[in-house]
C-alpha cells in the first residue's frame, strides 16, 4: 500500500515496527528512550491540544522546540487517516 498522507508516514513505522526505544533524546540525566506507544501518545495529545486551541485543517502553525522528541511529536500532528 503506497503512502499517501503525512499521517501515514508517521503511523506506518510506529504501528508496524513497534519498539521499546523508537527514539532517544537527551535529558539532564542522560539519554532516554521513547517507545513507539509513548511517541504515538505524544503526537496524538499534541494534535488534540492544537484542535482544542482552535487550529483547523489548512491553518499554519510555527513549531518551536528544543528537543528532537518534542519536534517529532509536534511535526506529526494531525488527524489519523488509515
Amino acid at each position: 500500500m503506497p503512502i499517501e498522507t503525512v499521517c501515514q508516514i508517521f503511523y506506518r513505522p510506529v504501528d508496524g515496527y513497534r519498539k521499546a526505544e523508537h527514539l532517544k533524546h537527551k535529558t539532564a540525566e542522560g539519554w532516554r528512550g521513547i517507545s513507539s506507544d509513548e511517541l504515538r501518545t505524544a503526537v496524538e495529545e499534541t494534535s488534540m491540544g492544537l484542535r482544542a486551541l482552535g487550529v483547523e485543517k489548512g491553518d499554519r502553525v510555527a513549531i518551536v522546540g528544543a528537543g528532537m522528541a518534542g519536534m517529532v511529536a509536534a511535526s506529526r500532528t494531525g488527524p489519523r487517516h488509515p
